[in-house]
């Protein structure tokens, strides 16, 4: 009995790896805007979109499409590049425990 729970437990570790090494796409929102589509058709060079976000307002962290974290803008001194420090988690939940294999019997 006591194998069967450690091969089953091994399984989860080895599939829990291969979801780990998942490739995901992280976007950091600055802000948004409303266009139309006549504006957007007008845009040229040099046009400035007015975005609803203030300097100093909180950024989001989206994954996937979905929101997990706020943060802000920082700049990374050593190669001057900008970088978020997140300051809150939003995500509503987070899966924190993988039940047992054989908690359904």
């Amino acid at each position: 009995m006591m194998n069967a729970a450690r091969d089953s437990n091994s399984h989860s570790a080895e599939g829990l790896g291969a979801v780990l090494n998942l490739p995901v796409t992280v976007k950091i929102v600055l802000g948004s805007s409303s266009l139309t589509i006549a504006q957007l058709m007008g845009l040229e060079k040099s046009a400035v979109i007015r975005l609803n976000q203030r300097i100093g307002d909180p950024v989001e962290l989206q994954v996937n499409g979905k929101s997990l974290a706020r943060g802000e803008l920082v700049v990374q001194e050593d190669d001057m590049r900008f970088c978020l420090k997140i300051t809150e988690i939003i995500a509503a939940e987070r899966a924190t425990t993988v039940a047992p294999a054989d908690a359904a019997e």
